[in-house]
């Protein structure tokens, strides 16, 4: 079955600042159950740093917060606030890579009132390439986090696919999510 998916995505930049905000909620059911049901919500906000301080003005101090449910999970509530340096690789009309690293203070609270928290390493890259005068594009987003407690216990997020314009800022999307 699909999985009906609502998103909204939002990237902001002026002088040497830069918000992204994604919303996202998904869910499915097959056979009478649900199978997927989870929503989040994530920010970061980059300050871009004088190039007089690292070279070029490429790079910048980000800062990121997510919350995440997930009903199938039992994950009542995954909370992540970090802090980190970040490099701009590629920004032009048709190219977009960032990447990121830093630490970041991990806290999970499950159904079952168990709770997880933990300070881990956070590594973030974030593309996306249009192709053939913005007929489509490719995106990739990933974030890695290895909990210093436990690194095997580590949570990757992932989303690629392609995407199509249509009209009036609206597009069609076809890809996948990986949360481990």
């Amino acid at each position: 079955d699909p999985c009906p998916t609502s998103r909204v995505l939002t990237r902001a930049k002026w002088d040497r600042d830069r918000a992204n905000l994604d919303i996202d909620y998904n869910w499915q059911e097959s056979g009478g159950e649900r199978t997927q049901d989870n929503r989040e919500i994530a920010g970061n906000y980059d300050r871009f740093l004088p190039a007089s301080w690292l070279g070029d003005e490429k790079w910048y101090i980000n800062h990121n917060a997510s919350f995440r449910q997930d009903s199938v999970a039992d994950l009542d509530l995954r909370s992540v606030l970090g802090i980190g340096l970040g490099r701009q690789f590629y920004e032009t009309d048709d190219t977009y890579l960032s990447a990121s690293l830093g630490p970041s203070w991990l806290r999970q609270d499950y159904e079952s009132g168990e709770t997880e928290s933990s300070i881990a390493a956070r590594w973030n890259i974030d593309y996306d390439q249009k192709f053939y005068d913005d007929l489509f594009s490719l995106f990739h987003k990933h974030s890695l986090y290895l909990p210093s407690e436990s690194p095997s216990a580590y949570l990757f997020d992932a989303e690629s696919g392609i995407r199509v314009p249509i009209k009036g800022g609206f597009s069609a999307t076809a890809g996948w999510d990986l949360n481990i």
